[in-house]
C-alpha cells in the first residue's frame, strides 16, 4: 500500500532518525519467512480446492458458485501477497538495503502490483461477507454470481489505473515509485504536499477504512439471523451444528479482517491528521518502533499474516477443504517414498550378483584388467 508521504518519511528527511534495531530487523524477516512459505502451502491447495469445485457439477448451484469464484479470487490474491514478501524479506535480512528495490523497473511494477493487492484482498472480503448475509437473510433469492464478479473486475481495473498514475502521468503529478527504508516498501513518491498528496492519503484511508463497515454489519446481521432462526425453527441437531459453524466461521473472518486491517488504517489517520496539526514527523515517529517499525507492521506484516491465517481458517472451518489439503500432501509425501524405494530397489538389483547385468559389468571389468596386465620383465627373469 502507498503511503505517499516521502517528503515527510524519506530517508534523507530525518537527520535524528533514531539507530536501527538489527534484531528487530531480524524478527521481521523470519516472520517473512513464515508469510512467504506457510502462506504459499496453504493459498496455493487452496486455489486448486476452489478451482476443482468450480469445473465440478456436484452439489452446484448459483450460490455455490459465486463462493467458490470469490474463495479463488481471494486465495490467489492472498497467494500473490506472501509471494510479493519476497523482496520485503531479504531488505529486512540485508540491513534495509533493498536488494531488488534497487532495480526501477522492478520497483515500480512491484510498487503498483502491492498497491493492488491489498484493498483487492480488502474487497473481495467484504463481498463475501455481504454476499453470504445476502444470502441468509435472503435465501429464496438469487444471487446473479456475474454481477458480483463484475464488481471485482472493476474494482481491480480501477486500482490498476489509480496505482498506475505515477508512470504514465509523472509529468503531471511528479510523482513516482521509490524504496523507502523505514517503509521497507517501493512507495509512490511525492516530493511536495499538495493537493495530490492530500486526496492520496484521503483515498488510502476511505479504501481501507470503508469496507469496515459492511463487513461488520453483515458480520452482526448473519449472527442475528442464524440466532433467530435456532430458536424459531424446530431443526435437526445437524442443521443447528451447520448454523452454528457458519455464525462462528464469520465471525473468524470479520475479527481477522479487523486485526489485520484497523491498524494500518489508524496509522494513517494518525499521520494525516498530526501532520496538518503542524507536527513534524520526527515529532511524530521520534522513536525506534515508530520510525523504523510501525509502517512495516502495519503495512506490510499484518497484510501478509492474514493472507497467511485465511487458509487456516478454511482448515478448521471447512470439512472439505481439510479433507482435500489432507490428502494433497499425504499423496505428495507417499509419491516420495514410492521415488526413494524405486531408487533404492533399483540400486539393489544392479548391484545383485543374480543380476544379467552386474555379471555382464563384472565380465567387462575382468577383461579390461586382463588388457591392462603388464607384462613381465624380460631382463628379469633371465638368467
Amino acid at each position: 500500500m502507498s503511503t505517499a508521504m516521502s517528503t515527510t518519511t524519506s530517508w534523507s528527511s530525518t537527520p535524528t532518525q533514531p539507530e536501527l534495531s538489527n534484531a528487530g530487523d531480524t524478527v521481521c524477516g523470519v516472520i517473512c519467512i513464515l508469510i512467504l512459505t506457510l502462506g504459499l502451502l496453504g493459498n496455493i491447495p487452496a486455489i486448486i480446492h476452489f478451482s476443482l469445485d468450480l469445473t465440478s457439477k456436484i452439489y452446484q448451484n448459483e450460490k455455490k458458485l459465486c463462493f467458490d469464484s470469490l474463495f479463488v479470487c481471494i486465495s490467489i490474491t492472498d497467494a500473490l501477497i506472501c509471494a510479493g514478501i519476497f523482496p520485503i524479506m531479504l531488505s529486512f535480512l540485508e540491513g534495509r538495503d533493498g536488494v531488488f528495490f534497487k532495480n526501477p523497473v522492478f520497483c515500480e511494477v512491484w510498487g503498483v502490483t502491492w498497491t493492488v493487492l491489498p484493498y483487492l484482498s480488502v474487497f473481495l472480503v467484504a463481498m463475501l461477507s455481504f454476499t453470504r448475509t445476502y444470502t441468509l437473510v435472503s435465501p429464496l433469492k438469487t444471487v446473479r454470481c456475474k454481477y458480483v464478479l463484475g464488481s471485482v473486475a472493476a474494482y481491480t481495473i480501477f486500482l490498476v489505473i489509480r496505482s498506475s498514475v505515477p508512470l504514465v502521468a509523472s509529468t503531471y503529478t511528479n510523482t513516482s515509485y521509490t524504496y523507502f527504508p523505514d517503509s521497507v516498501l517501493c512507495q509512490e513518491d511525492v516530493p511536495t504536499v499538495n493537493t495530490y498528496w492530500h486526496l492520496k492519503m484521503i483515498s488510502n484511508q476511505v479504501q481501507l477504512l470503508f469496507p469496515i463497515f459492511p463487513v461488520s454489519i453483515s458480520a452482526i446481521v448473519s449472527f442475528v439471523v442464524l440466532h433467530a432462526r435456532k430458536r424459531t425453527m424446530d431443526c435437526s441437531r445437524k442443521v443447528a451444528k451447520m448454523q452454528r459453524g457458519a455464525t462462528v466461521t464469520i465471525l473468524l473472518v470479520t475479527v481477522l479482517y479487523w486485526l489485520c486491517n484497523v491498524p494500518v488504517v489508524v496509522n494513517y489517520m494518525y499521520f494525516h491528521v498530526m501532520f496538518r496539526g503542524g507536527h513534524t514527523y520526527t515529532q511524530m515517529y521520534g522513536t525506534v518502533f515508530m520510525h523504523w517499525y510501525s509502517w512495516p507492521a502495519t503495512i506490510s506484516l499484518s497484510v501478509g499474516l492474514n493472507s497467511l491465517l485465511n487458509p487456516v481458517i478454511y482448515l478448521t472451518r471447512m470439512k472439505r477443504f481439510r479433507e482435500f489439503f489432507i490428502k494433497g500432501y499425504e499423496r505428495i509425501a507417499a509419491a516420495e517414498h514410492i521415488s526413494v524405494t524405486v531408487r533404492q530397489s533399483t540400486n539393489m538389483i544392479v548391484l545383485s550378483p543374480n543380476n544379467e547385468t552386474f555379471r555382464k559389468l563384472s565380465a567387462r571389468k575382468s577383461d579390461s584388467d586382463i588388457k591392462h596386465k603388464p607384462e613381465p620383465d624380460q631382463t628379469d627373469t633371465e638368467i
